[in-house]
């Protein structure tokens, strides 16, 4: 194969990376480049070592640069709730799981377990006000 051709794929799959979740496309356009460029440095670089070149490189950039990139690009994402006015926070609920201070438990909201904090122990079947939000997890204390 030319190193154009091996160019123009390696632009087209960055571009699809773009409009796909995941963050693995971009390995291989990263491979294809590569191998576009040690094809035009390499002349008797030939088509059966392109593709073996393609596939190595794709697995060492996969290794090895995913967990890096993710970071940079994706980040962190949490939501912490602990706002009044949102549709959880001040509601009370019945424990359907044991919650330790350590060890989380389950509270059920709107027909639907959740998973809940507490800095005590609260025993199932009691019922807890919801404090705060923070993504999936609750963070409540005990009703009296």
């Amino acid at each position: 194969m030319t190193p154009l051709i091996w160019l123009i794929a390696g632009i087209i799959l960055l571009i699809m990376e773009v409009a796909t979740p995941g963050f693995v496309i971009c390995f291989f356009g990263l491979s294809a480049i590569t191998v576009s460029l040690l094809a035009k440095l390499i002349p008797s670089f030939g088509a059966a070592w392109q593709w073996f070149a393609f596939s190595v490189l794709a697995i060492l950039y996969t290794i090895f640069l995913r967990r890096f990139l993710t970071r940079i690009f994706v980040g962190k994402s949490e939501t912490t709730s602990s706002n009044p006015d949102d549709d959880t926070t001040g509601k009370v609920v019945r424990v359907t799981a044991d919650i330790s201070p350590n060890i989380p438990g389950r509270v059920e909201l709107n027909g639907t377990n959740w998973t809940a904090e507490a800095n005590e122990s609260i025993h199932c079947g009691e019922y807890v006000r919801i404090l705060a939000q923070n993504n999936l997890t609750l963070k409540v204390e005990k009703v009296n």
